[in-house]
Order: C-alpha cells, then structure tokens, then sequence
C-alpha cells in the first residue's frame, strides 16, 4: 500500500476488521469459479505457461499474518519464491522478503516516474504481469506502464462498490497531492478500467470479488477457449465474482449495506441515486480527484452514455448525504433503511420528509 500514517491507520483498521470477520479459506465457496478467477488459483494459471515470467508488483505489501493473503495479495507470496523474476515497489514495506531474482523500491509510485522505474530495474518488454493495488490513483499508474511495457495479464484491485455500468474513478490526479478522503474514496471500478484498458488492447477475463484480470488481445483467445468459449461483458463479471458469489457477505462483511449499489432486485436509477450521493465518492469528486459517471460510455475518462434520469428517492438520498457530511457509514444504513424498510428510521425520515414537502413515497420499494 502507499500513503503515509494515515493510510497506515486505515490499513491497520482493515486488518483488525479482517481478523474479526475470522476469515479462513473455508469461507470462500469452492463452486462458481474458473481456474482464472479463483482468489487462491488465478496466479497458478497465469504463471504456468511462463513459471519463471517476469512480475511487476505495484503496491507489495505483504503480511503474512493476515488470514486472507493467499487470496488476496498471491502475487506478493508468489514473489518469495528463490525462482520468482520480477520488480516490487511499495511505500512503506522494505520487501525483504523477495526472492533473488526480484528487484525491490520502497518509494512512492508516481506516473510520470514509471518508464523510468521500469528501464532503471530492467524490466523486459513483455511481462508476465501487471499487478496494481496501491489504493489511490492506480488506474493512471497502469495506464503509464501500458505506455512502456507490454504485459501478458493485467490484475488491478477495483473498487467494487461502484458496479458497472458506473464508472468511478480516480482519475486525474498528482501523486504528491491525492489525499484519500474517506475509506472508499481511492482506485477505480470495473467499468473505468474496462474502458481504460480496452483502448490499449486489453480484454476483462473476470473478477475475484474486489480484483479484476485481463489478458492481452493475442491471447485472449485461449483464455476464452478455456473458460467456455468467450470473454464476460464487465456486467456478466461482476454479477459472477462478486455481486452473486454466496460467499460475498462473509468475506466483505462491511459491504453487507451497501447492496444498495448493486442489488439487481432494486431499479437501476435508484441504484444510482445512492451511489451518486454517497460522500466517500462525492469527496473525491468534489476535490478534483475522481470521476463520478452514472452510466458510462466505452471512454476514458468516463463519459456518460444516455441522459441523467433520477428516481424518486433522489432528493431524499441527497437531504441523507448533507446531513451526514462525509459519514458514509451513516448514509449507507439511512438509505439501506428506506429502501429495505428496517427500522424505525425509515419511518421517521419518511415522514420528516413528508413535512418538507418532497413528494415522493419514501418507503421499501418494490
């Protein structure tokens, strides 16, 4: 991860998080997957053809006594091997534990210094992969890197609250600048990197809960052959590796709320009312970091691709995002409480609303 002691502080909470959700592989369900999506397999896959191919670790920090790094930070484990070739960069990990064949940077990643990090560690032209997770502005870092270098496999950490079609993204952005503003204001959804990516010839293979591989053209081909015969639209993706998965809300237990972003029983435009007005995005936004997009285009940046049409409930989600200023944690059990109609907030707010004169029912919808 980067950042600074902030960022450490939030890190340092997600692991107690993490250790209090007493997460075990055994919580991962075994079915659903392909042998490319798999948390604990993707990288078995991807390497086999090329066991000795050339990785390059963006954001390394490992922490071998996390329950959950096998699934979700392999690369770095992988990069202990004594035959692992490759470069890992993070901000605040030494990487002594590397083996012999990987270079190792403890700075800051900044785009505008990629071409030359990769030329000074002589990576080759065509890397096995390309890993990036530094929670911050990492769609801009792949981006730099696809300028210089020719990956087989691209693998980036997406922000999977934000569900395609809407992009959000942090876009625009100096790395001695961005601050992150609250715990979900950092990287990129899927549909951002789809549309950042496939302009520079990479195709979606899948997604691993909160994590998203792609392949090169050449060889998309084969990777489709492998798992049925084509490559999944980003909605097929995310619907199979995460929103659907049955083990989502065991391993994401701090996202159980926020299913109002992506739960397909809910109409879309009320879905993007809720995330639209969700401050951990509309921080990042407001402050010129990210791109927020309803529904989004193929571009990059995001544009939207059909005219703004809101719900009902989007004046109301709106009056919940000003009166919890930047708590998302508060926003998302208020508008959970409307839309799914739990307890006595709902009614309370729907009637406070009533007397404000908004209009529109502020009950479950159905």
């Amino acid at each position: 991860m980067s950042g600074g002691q902030s960022l450490r502080c939030l890190v340092g909470a997600s692991m107690v998080a993490l250790a209090a959700a007493k997460f075990s592989s055994s919580v991962v369900a075994s079915r659903g997957w392909n042998a490319w999506t798999h948390p604990g397999r993707w990288l078995e896959r991807v390497m086999r053809d090329k066991p000795d191919g050339y990785i390059i670790n963006f954001g390394a920090h490992l922490n071998l006594n996390a329950p959950r790094t096998m699934y979700f930070d392999p690369v770095s484990v992988w990069q202990r091997k004594k035959t692992a070739r490759g470069l890992a960069v993070d901000a605040d990990d030494d990487m002594k534990w590397t083996g012999p064949g990987v270079a190792r940077r403890t700075t800051f990643i900044e785009p505008a210094g990629v071409a030359a990090l990769l030329n000074e560690t002589r990576t080759p032209p065509k890397p096995r992969l390309l890993k990036v997770d530094i929670d911050s502005f990492d769609a801009v870092v792949v981006i730099a890197v696809l300028e210089v270098r020719s990956p087989d496999f691209v693998y980036v950490e997406i922000n999977e609250r934000a569900p395609p079609p809407t992009c959000y993204c942090n876009d625009r952005t100096s790395p001695r600048s961005w601050r992150r503003l609250a715990n979900d204001a950092y990287g990129c959804s899927l549909q951002g990197y789809v549309n950042a990516l496939a302009p520079r010839g990479y195709a979606l293979v899948g997604v691993a809960f909160n994590n998203a591989l792609f392949v090169r053209r050449d060889l998309a081909v084969e990777v489709a052959q492998d798992i049925g015969g084509r490559l999944p639209t980003a909605a097929e993706a995310f619907a199979a590796g995460y929103a659907k998965r049955p083990d989502r809300d065991a391993v994401f237990p701090w996202n159980v709320k926020k299913k109002i972003f992506y739960d397909d029983q809910l109409p879309l435009d009320v879905r993007l009312d809720a995330m639209e007005h969700y401050p951990s995005f509309a921080l990042s936004v407001d402050a010129n970091q990210a791109t927020f997009v309803r529904e989004a285009d193929d571009s990059f940046p995001c544009r939207s691709a059909v005219p703004e049409t809101h719900s009902p409930h989007h004046e109301l989600f709106r009056s919940l995002a000003d009166g919890t200023t930047n708590h998302s944690r508060q926003y998302v059990a208020a508008v959970h409480d409307v839309l799914y109609g739990k307890g006595p907030a709902a009614d309370q707010r729907a009637k406070a609303r009533d007397r404000r004169g908004k209009g529109a029912n502020a009950g479950a919808v159905v």
